[in-house]
């Protein structure tokens, strides 16, 4: 599923109708949109270098977070989350998770979604490589225990790819 400008457009207005408040100035908008994009690329960061606990302190300690995984997988809640993820690394060697130009759009100031294209090499223990891509939706939100920016939902397509 790509993920396009018009379509992100299509959502922040959904968002912004569901009364999402524009209470924030301009200066404050770019400052939470290099926020999200910093916690962004410490995310990835942790995603490639396999740092649980770092990415577990990414996701909101919630029952209603949802992340579906570009394998199609469905987790609802942070212990969910927690395990989905878990399971996933006990099949694979290596993975390289390369973002591509992320869009943040702060939609209100405790809201932001940014969407991305990715091209991902994952190495499956007893398979072969896979090298392929696919595009990236998450939502942000400011957690009100600790203030820090952490994904409420993620959504990650992959498009077809062959083992190499």
């Amino acid at each position: 599923m790509a993920i396009t400008r018009w379509g992100t457009a299509a959502l922040l207005t959904m968002l912004a109708g569901l009364g999402c408040a524009d209470t924030l100035t301009r200066q404050e908008r770019a400052v939470a949109r290099e926020i999200v994009a910093g916690r962004f690329e410490i995310w990835t960061r942790a995603v490639n270098n396999r740092s649980l606990d770092s990415i577990d302190r990414m996701y909101l300690n919630d029952r209603d977070i949802e992340v579906i995984s570009a394998l199609g997988n469905r987790a609802i809640g942070f212990e969910e989350v927690q395990r989905q993820t878990r399971d996933f690394y006990r099949t694979i060697d290596y993975l390289n998770f390369v973002p591509v130009d992320p869009i943040v759009e702060v939609i209100a100031p405790d809201a932001a979604t940014l969407i991305f294209r990715h091209s991902t090499t994952t190495d499956y223990r007893n398979s072969a490589r896979v090298v392929a891509a696919g595009s990236g939706l998450m939502v942000w939100a400011k957690d009100p225990s600790d203030g820090l920016w952490k994904i409420r939902t993620e959504l990650i397509s992959q498009h077809a790819s062959a083992p190499q």
